[in-house]
């Protein structure tokens, strides 16, 4: 069970030729899903966009491609996605 959760979306930055937003996640539990982390971010628009994402390879988690819709997200991990960077603290 996922408390109160707070974030903040950093400035952006320029990184090569694309625009990436850094987004600070603060989680208060263990773990939070990757989907829920998607849509609790908005990221995702909803949970099917979220699993969408996933399933087309799209969320890379700490760099390396996440294919687990359910992966348990905990503290110090990044997610990128669509120009986005998720850092979990």
């Amino acid at each position: 069970m996922v408390s109160i959760i707070a974030f903040r979306i950093l400035s952006p930055y320029i990184c090569s030729l694309n625009k990436v937003i850094m987004i600070e996640f603060r989680l208060t539990e263990e773990y939070i899903e990757l989907i829920k982390l998607l849509k609790t971010t908005q990221v995702a628009e909803s949970g099917a966009q979220a699993k969408m994402m996933v399933e087309g390879k799209l969320v890379t988690r700490n760099g390396t491609v996440e294919l687990r819709k359910r992966a348990k997200i905990r503290k110090g991990e990044m997610i990128e996605v669509s120009g986005q960077v998720i850092r979990v603290i």
